[in-house]
């Protein structure tokens, strides 16, 4: 286990992206044959709260799953997470992202999953404990007891960003566009600039009771790298004053 700007990098041995049960029988996945302790990513079960990282048990040819120990809680997904996955004829050295909303509940709310552009490379690192520096990323090794650690290098979405545009939305007890949506946005950042809240809608139209981010007065909204929502966002005060001071990243 390794991190990436304090969020936790987990490893797989594969990733499953159809649309299976727990419950079904499988034999392999992504072409590699399912050992009893081999850890998987479901990405795509048909029951979406199931989503999430599981080891293998096979015993008389019949496989069932667990999830994986420190992958078990609400809390261990609530601070984002990414996931790398090792083996696989698809999805060899790919990651993936995710980052449920604040108050998500393990095996009750949807659990969604989404590649990344960076892509992972094998260092050699002896024993190593410490930290690798790629860039600007800092990845803390927690590898011991072998030569090679996994680090991860800097591409896509991880890249430079040299391109930002700023705008001002003043302020509105009704719901208003605080930005439209873009689909090479790379990342976002709103700053209520307003001794009111602001609830933001990832989506049209937001409300009091319709909203997926609170920000309270002075508070500020930075999006994740890795997994950026590119679609619009409304927003709505709870009363009007001050403005929204939007930059977006491309």
């Amino acid at each position: 286990m390794s991190t990436i700007n304090g969020i936790t990098v987990a490893q797989v041995d594969i990733l499953c992206d159809s649309s299976y049960t727990l419950a079904t029988n499988l034999v392999s996945v992504d072409g590699i044959d399912l050992q009893t302790g081999d850890t998987v990513l479901f990405t795509k079960l048909t029951d979406k709260t199931k989503n999430g990282l599981y080891t293998a048990s096979i015993t008389l040819g019949v496989v069932t799953w667990t999830r994986t120990t420190g992958y078990t809680t609400s809390a261990d997904f609530l601070s984002g997470l990414f996931v790398e996955v090792t083996n696989g004829t698809a999805y060899t050295d790919s990651l993936w992202f995710v980052e449920p909303n604040a108050g998500f509940i393990l095996n009750t709310d949807p659990l969604y999953f989404r590649p990344t552009k960076v892509s992972a490379i094998l260092a050699t690192q002896s024993q190593s404990t410490g930290a690798i520096n790629i860039g600007t990323v800092s990845i803390d090794q927690s590898v011991p007891g072998t030569s090679n650690a996994v680090v991860l290098k800097i591409a896509g979405a991880f890249a430079n960003i040299t391109s930002a545009t700023l705008s001002n939305v003043a302020s509105s007890a009704s719901s208003v566009t605080i930005i439209a949506s873009n689909t090479n946005r790379r990342k976002i950042i709103v700053c209520n600039d307003s001794t009111s809240r602001l609830l933001l809608k990832f989506g049209a139209t937001a409300s009091a009771t319709d909203f997926t981010i609170a920000l309270a007065g002075g508070a500020i909204y930075e999006s994740p790298f890795g997994a950026v929502y590119t679609g619009i966002i409304d927003g709505i005060w709870d009363s009007a004053n001050g403005a929204a001071r939007v930059t977006e990243m491309i």
